[in-house]
């Protein structure tokens, strides 16, 4: 069965794709990106 491979393979082309555009979206909406470490208290 060949669709499994082909969706991965479509995901894994695609998911860089989504990250980066999201990332150049973020501050033409205002928004901001944070990151946190797991092991940091909030």
């Amino acid at each position: 069965m060949q669709v499994p491979v082909t969706v991965g393979v479509v995901a894994l082309v695609f998911a860089p794709v989504v990250t980066v555009l999201g990332a150049m979206g973020a501050p033409a909406a205002d928004w901001t990106i944070q990151f946190q470490r797991a092991d940091e208290e909030a």
